[in-house]
Protein backbone atom coordinates (compact mmCIF):
# COMPACT_ATOMS: atom_id res chain seq x y z
CA UNK A 1 0.00 0.00 0.00
CA UNK A 2 1.30 4.02 -1.36
CA UNK A 3 1.33 6.41 1.15
CA UNK A 4 1.19 9.76 -0.65
CA UNK A 5 1.55 12.77 1.21
CA UNK A 6 0.24 16.03 -0.49
CA UNK A 7 4.29 17.03 -1.56
CA UNK A 8 4.41 13.95 -3.77
CA UNK A 9 0.77 14.48 -5.20
CA UNK A 10 1.56 17.80 -5.79
CA UNK A 11 4.95 16.86 -8.08
CA UNK A 12 3.06 14.53 -10.25
CA UNK A 13 -0.10 15.91 -10.62
CA UNK A 14 -1.18 17.35 -14.17
CA UNK A 15 -3.88 20.13 -14.76
CA UNK A 16 -5.08 19.17 -18.39
CA UNK A 17 -4.62 15.16 -17.30
CA UNK A 18 -7.02 16.03 -14.75
CA UNK A 19 -9.66 18.04 -16.62
CA UNK A 20 -9.40 14.92 -19.47
CA UNK A 21 -10.00 12.68 -16.53
CA UNK A 22 -13.11 14.66 -15.43
CA UNK A 23 -14.75 14.84 -18.98
CA UNK A 24 -14.52 11.06 -18.94
CA UNK A 25 -16.08 10.56 -15.97
CA UNK A 26 -19.14 12.70 -15.93
CA UNK A 27 -19.61 11.53 -19.48
CA UNK A 28 -19.45 7.80 -18.41
CA UNK A 29 -21.41 9.00 -15.19
CA UNK A 30 -23.71 5.72 -15.83
CA UNK A 31 -20.71 3.28 -14.23
CA UNK A 32 -20.48 5.30 -10.57
CA UNK A 33 -21.90 4.41 -7.52
CA UNK A 34 -21.80 7.52 -5.48
CA UNK A 35 -22.93 7.41 -2.02
CA UNK A 36 -24.46 10.59 -0.36
CA UNK A 37 -22.43 12.62 1.91
CA UNK A 38 -22.57 12.03 5.13
CA UNK A 39 -21.48 14.63 8.09
CA UNK A 40 -20.18 13.55 11.74
CA UNK A 41 -20.81 16.43 13.98
CA UNK A 42 -17.55 16.76 16.14
CA UNK A 43 -18.46 19.86 18.00
CA UNK A 44 -20.77 22.18 17.94
CA UNK A 45 -23.11 25.17 19.88
CA UNK A 46 -19.64 26.70 20.16
CA UNK A 47 -20.74 30.47 19.18
CA UNK A 48 -17.01 30.43 17.89
CA UNK A 49 -16.26 27.21 16.02
CA UNK A 50 -17.67 24.46 14.64
CA UNK A 51 -16.06 21.39 13.33
CA UNK A 52 -17.11 17.83 11.17
CA UNK A 53 -16.07 15.23 9.43
CA UNK A 54 -17.35 14.72 6.46
CA UNK A 55 -17.46 11.25 4.78
CA UNK A 56 -17.86 10.89 1.07
CA UNK A 57 -17.34 7.69 -0.88
CA UNK A 58 -17.78 6.68 -4.63
CA UNK A 59 -16.69 3.64 -6.71
CA UNK A 60 -16.79 3.40 -11.22
CA UNK A 61 -14.95 0.21 -12.81
CA UNK A 62 -11.76 1.43 -12.08
CA UNK A 63 -11.40 2.53 -9.05
CA UNK A 64 -13.26 3.30 -5.36
CA UNK A 65 -12.32 5.52 -2.57
CA UNK A 66 -13.55 6.29 0.99
CA UNK A 67 -12.70 10.24 1.34
CA UNK A 68 -12.69 12.25 4.91
CA UNK A 69 -12.76 15.70 4.77
CA UNK A 70 -12.80 17.51 7.87
CA UNK A 71 -14.05 21.04 8.32
CA UNK A 72 -13.56 23.58 11.31
CA UNK A 73 -15.82 26.97 10.91
CA UNK A 74 -14.01 29.91 12.70
CA UNK A 75 -15.93 33.06 13.76
CA UNK A 76 -19.81 31.46 12.72
CA UNK A 77 -21.34 34.92 14.03
CA UNK A 78 -19.09 36.13 11.41
CA UNK A 79 -19.75 37.08 7.38
CA UNK A 80 -15.69 36.92 7.13
CA UNK A 81 -15.24 33.85 8.89
CA UNK A 82 -11.85 31.72 8.92
CA UNK A 83 -12.54 28.09 8.10
CA UNK A 84 -9.85 25.39 7.68
CA UNK A 85 -10.17 21.82 5.68
CA UNK A 86 -8.42 18.96 6.02
CA UNK A 87 -8.85 15.48 3.59
CA UNK A 88 -7.72 11.62 3.48
CA UNK A 89 -8.24 9.90 0.53
CA UNK A 90 -8.19 5.76 0.63
CA UNK A 91 -8.20 4.80 -3.09
CA UNK A 92 -9.68 0.74 -3.04
CA UNK A 93 -8.64 -1.79 -5.96
CA UNK A 94 -12.60 -2.73 -7.16
CA UNK A 95 -11.25 -5.90 -8.42
CA UNK A 96 -9.12 -7.27 -5.56
CA UNK A 97 -11.10 -5.55 -2.98
CA UNK A 98 -7.56 -3.89 -1.77
CA UNK A 99 -6.83 -0.66 -0.22
CA UNK A 100 -4.02 0.41 -2.52
CA UNK A 101 -3.27 3.41 -1.30
CA UNK A 102 -3.84 6.78 1.27
CA UNK A 103 -3.11 10.01 -0.18
CA UNK A 104 -3.40 13.17 1.76
CA UNK A 105 -6.21 15.27 -0.12
CA UNK A 106 -5.47 18.55 -0.18
CA UNK A 107 -3.61 18.84 -3.75
CA UNK A 108 -6.22 16.33 -5.07
CA UNK A 109 -9.31 17.98 -4.10
CA UNK A 110 -8.23 21.50 -5.39
CA UNK A 111 -7.04 19.92 -8.36
CA UNK A 112 -10.03 17.91 -8.99
CA UNK A 113 -12.04 20.76 -8.50
CA UNK A 114 -10.52 23.69 -10.77
CA UNK A 115 -10.54 20.90 -13.26
CA UNK A 116 -14.31 20.03 -13.17
CA UNK A 117 -15.21 24.12 -13.14
CA UNK A 118 -13.39 23.84 -16.23
CA UNK A 119 -15.50 21.25 -17.49
CA UNK A 120 -18.77 23.20 -16.92
CA UNK A 121 -17.24 26.26 -18.45
CA UNK A 122 -16.37 24.29 -21.31
CA UNK A 123 -19.95 23.32 -21.94
CA UNK A 124 -21.57 26.06 -20.30
CA UNK A 125 -20.08 29.27 -21.14
CA UNK A 126 -19.95 31.32 -24.99
CA UNK A 127 -17.02 30.28 -26.84
CA UNK A 128 -16.09 33.43 -27.86
CA UNK A 129 -15.58 34.31 -23.83
CA UNK A 130 -12.29 36.36 -23.35
CA UNK A 131 -12.35 37.62 -19.77
CA UNK A 132 -12.10 35.57 -16.60
CA UNK A 133 -13.42 36.61 -13.56
CA UNK A 134 -11.80 35.55 -10.15
CA UNK A 135 -13.90 36.73 -6.51
CA UNK A 136 -11.13 35.29 -3.99
CA UNK A 137 -7.26 35.02 -4.81
CA UNK A 138 -6.10 31.91 -3.20
CA UNK A 139 -5.02 29.18 -4.01
CA UNK A 140 -8.25 27.96 -5.92
CA UNK A 141 -8.40 30.94 -7.64
CA UNK A 142 -4.47 30.00 -9.02
CA UNK A 143 -6.01 26.97 -10.40
CA UNK A 144 -8.99 27.86 -11.67
CA UNK A 145 -7.00 30.79 -13.79
CA UNK A 146 -4.87 27.77 -15.03
CA UNK A 147 -7.55 25.39 -15.97
CA UNK A 148 -9.46 27.40 -17.77
CA UNK A 149 -6.70 29.50 -19.65
CA UNK A 150 -5.79 25.87 -20.93
CA UNK A 151 -9.28 25.62 -22.56
CA UNK A 152 -10.01 29.48 -23.75
CA UNK A 153 -7.92 32.19 -25.69
CA UNK A 154 -9.03 34.88 -22.89
CA UNK A 155 -7.60 38.07 -23.10
CA UNK A 156 -7.59 39.00 -19.57
CA UNK A 157 -7.82 37.74 -15.94
CA UNK A 158 -9.97 39.78 -13.83
CA UNK A 159 -9.37 39.34 -9.73
CA UNK A 160 -10.64 40.74 -6.42
CA UNK A 161 -10.48 39.61 -3.18
CA UNK A 162 -11.40 41.55 0.43
CA UNK A 163 -7.32 41.84 1.27
CA UNK A 164 -5.29 44.12 -1.22
CA UNK A 165 -2.19 42.57 -0.58
CA UNK A 166 -3.56 38.91 -1.26
CA UNK A 167 -5.18 40.63 -4.44
CA UNK A 168 -1.66 42.21 -5.43
CA UNK A 169 -0.07 38.95 -4.36
CA UNK A 170 -1.97 36.86 -7.33
CA UNK A 171 -1.08 39.32 -9.67
CA UNK A 172 2.57 39.56 -8.78
CA UNK A 173 3.38 36.26 -8.04
CA UNK A 174 1.83 33.85 -10.87
CA UNK A 175 2.04 34.05 -14.19
CA UNK A 176 -0.80 32.91 -16.94
CA UNK A 177 -1.14 32.76 -20.62
CA UNK A 178 -2.95 36.46 -20.07
CA UNK A 179 -2.55 39.26 -18.20
CA UNK A 180 -3.57 39.78 -14.56
CA UNK A 181 -5.80 42.95 -13.67
CA UNK A 182 -6.52 43.74 -10.29
CA UNK A 183 -10.14 45.31 -9.38
CA UNK A 184 -10.56 46.96 -6.49
CA UNK A 185 -14.40 45.53 -5.74
CA UNK A 186 -16.89 42.53 -6.81
CA UNK A 187 -18.74 44.56 -8.55
CA UNK A 188 -15.95 45.80 -11.24
CA UNK A 189 -14.74 41.87 -11.05
CA UNK A 190 -18.42 40.81 -12.10
CA UNK A 191 -19.30 43.24 -14.51
CA UNK A 192 -16.21 42.83 -16.73
CA UNK A 193 -16.35 38.98 -16.61
CA UNK A 194 -17.29 36.91 -19.55
CA UNK A 195 -16.87 34.10 -17.52
CA UNK A 196 -17.02 34.68 -13.33
CA UNK A 197 -15.75 31.98 -10.73
CA UNK A 198 -16.60 32.78 -6.83
CA UNK A 199 -13.94 31.52 -4.72
CA UNK A 200 -14.77 32.57 -1.70
CA UNK A 201 -15.98 31.37 2.46
CA UNK A 202 -18.90 34.18 2.19
CA UNK A 203 -21.57 33.32 4.38
CA UNK A 204 -23.28 36.29 2.87
CA UNK A 205 -23.62 36.79 -1.23
CA UNK A 206 -20.71 38.75 -2.95
CA UNK A 207 -22.35 38.76 -6.33
CA UNK A 208 -25.30 40.50 -7.48
CA UNK A 209 -27.63 40.16 -10.60
CA UNK A 210 -27.51 43.50 -11.24
CA UNK A 211 -23.41 43.01 -11.32
CA UNK A 212 -23.53 40.52 -14.10
CA UNK A 213 -24.16 41.09 -17.94
CA UNK A 214 -25.64 38.85 -20.25
CA UNK A 215 -24.24 35.51 -21.60
CA UNK A 216 -21.91 35.01 -18.28
CA UNK A 217 -21.20 32.01 -17.42
CA UNK A 218 -20.46 31.63 -13.64
CA UNK A 219 -18.93 29.30 -11.65
CA UNK A 220 -19.96 29.10 -7.39
CA UNK A 221 -17.30 27.30 -6.24
CA UNK A 222 -16.05 28.60 -2.74
CA UNK A 223 -18.91 28.54 0.26
CA UNK A 224 -18.18 25.45 2.40
CA UNK A 225 -20.85 22.24 2.38
CA UNK A 226 -23.12 24.08 4.70
CA UNK A 227 -26.86 24.78 3.86
CA UNK A 228 -26.66 28.70 5.21
CA UNK A 229 -23.13 29.87 3.01
CA UNK A 230 -23.56 31.47 -0.06
CA UNK A 231 -21.56 33.73 -2.38
CA UNK A 232 -25.20 34.35 -4.53
CA UNK A 233 -27.99 36.70 -4.04
CA UNK A 234 -30.73 34.40 -4.57
CA UNK A 235 -32.19 36.79 -7.49
CA UNK A 236 -28.77 36.02 -9.79
CA UNK A 237 -29.51 32.34 -9.11
CA UNK A 238 -33.18 32.79 -10.23
CA UNK A 239 -32.26 34.50 -13.17
CA UNK A 240 -29.74 32.03 -14.38
CA UNK A 241 -29.77 28.64 -15.82
CA UNK A 242 -28.61 26.21 -13.00
CA UNK A 243 -26.47 23.53 -13.51
CA UNK A 244 -25.34 20.86 -10.68
CA UNK A 245 -22.61 18.18 -10.16
CA UNK A 246 -25.36 16.45 -7.82
CA UNK A 247 -29.02 17.21 -7.65
CA UNK A 248 -29.15 15.43 -4.22
CA UNK A 249 -26.38 17.22 -2.61
CA UNK A 250 -27.18 20.91 -3.75
CA UNK A 251 -30.73 20.53 -2.66
CA UNK A 252 -29.34 19.63 0.92
CA UNK A 253 -25.91 21.54 1.40
CA UNK A 254 -25.65 24.01 -1.10
CA UNK A 255 -26.78 27.63 0.52
CA UNK A 256 -26.82 29.26 -3.11
CA UNK A 257 -29.32 26.43 -3.82
CA UNK A 258 -31.13 26.03 -0.59
CA UNK A 259 -31.56 29.64 0.40
CA UNK A 260 -33.62 30.62 -2.60
CA UNK A 261 -35.96 27.29 -2.77
CA UNK A 262 -36.21 28.96 1.56
CA UNK A 263 -36.84 32.28 0.16
CA UNK A 264 -39.49 30.63 -2.82
CA UNK A 265 -37.47 32.30 -5.14
CA UNK A 266 -37.31 29.36 -7.18
CA UNK A 267 -38.34 25.54 -6.85
CA UNK A 268 -35.98 22.54 -7.03
CA UNK A 269 -37.10 22.34 -10.56
CA UNK A 270 -35.11 25.45 -11.34
CA UNK A 271 -32.15 22.87 -11.49
CA UNK A 272 -32.16 22.14 -15.24
CA UNK A 273 -29.34 19.32 -14.80
CA UNK A 274 -26.70 17.52 -13.09
CA UNK A 275 -23.42 18.18 -15.31
CA UNK A 276 -22.99 14.74 -16.48
CA UNK A 277 -26.69 15.68 -18.08
CA UNK A 278 -25.23 18.16 -19.95
CA UNK A 279 -21.76 16.50 -20.83
CA UNK A 280 -23.37 13.86 -21.85
CA UNK A 281 -25.53 15.58 -24.16
CA UNK A 282 -28.66 14.39 -22.35
CA UNK A 283 -29.70 18.09 -21.11
CA UNK A 284 -29.00 21.31 -22.85
CA UNK A 285 -26.64 23.53 -21.33
CA UNK A 286 -26.34 27.34 -23.01
CA UNK A 287 -29.54 27.97 -24.97
CA UNK A 288 -28.71 31.64 -26.12
CA UNK A 289 -26.11 33.66 -26.48
CA UNK A 290 -27.76 36.25 -24.00
CA UNK A 291 -28.12 33.49 -20.87
CA UNK A 292 -26.63 33.52 -17.36
CA UNK A 293 -25.59 29.63 -17.09
CA UNK A 294 -24.19 28.85 -13.42
CA UNK A 295 -22.77 25.91 -12.75
CA UNK A 296 -22.87 25.28 -8.59
CA UNK A 297 -20.00 22.97 -7.39
CA UNK A 298 -20.25 20.65 -4.37
CA UNK A 299 -17.69 17.66 -5.52
CA UNK A 300 -18.03 14.46 -5.34
CA UNK A 301 -16.01 11.53 -4.99
CA UNK A 302 -15.95 10.66 -7.74
CA UNK A 303 -13.88 13.38 -9.01
CA UNK A 304 -11.02 12.10 -5.85
CA UNK A 305 -11.47 8.47 -6.84
CA UNK A 306 -10.28 8.90 -10.36
CA UNK A 307 -7.98 11.76 -9.99
CA UNK A 308 -6.37 9.52 -7.07
CA UNK A 309 -6.16 6.59 -9.08
CA UNK A 310 -4.34 8.49 -11.75
CA UNK A 311 -1.90 9.55 -9.52
CA UNK A 312 -1.24 6.38 -7.71
CA UNK A 313 -0.80 4.56 -10.99
CA UNK A 314 1.99 8.25 -11.96
CA UNK A 315 3.61 7.12 -8.78
CA UNK A 316 4.06 3.33 -8.75
CA UNK A 317 5.33 3.96 -12.76
CA UNK A 318 7.99 6.22 -11.08
CA UNK A 319 8.85 3.31 -8.76
CA UNK A 320 9.70 0.74 -10.98
CA UNK A 321 11.16 3.28 -13.80
CA UNK A 322 7.98 2.61 -15.92
CA UNK A 323 6.84 6.29 -16.26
Amino acid sequence: MLVLDDATVHSLIEMDKVIALMEDAFRNFDQVRELPKQELVLRSGDALQQASAFLMAASTPAAACVKILIDVTESLSEPTRTASQRSFISLIDPGSARLDAICEGRTITAYRTAAVSALATKVLARPESKVVGLIGAGNLARLHAVAITSLFDLDEIVVWSRTASTRERFARETEFAAPVRVVSSPAECAARSDILCTLTPAREPLVCHDWIRKGTHINAVGSPPRPEYRELTSELVAQARLVVDSRTTALSEAGDVVIPIEEGRITPDHIVGELSDVVGQRVQGRRTDSEVTLFKSVGLALEDAVTARWIVDQARAAQTGSG
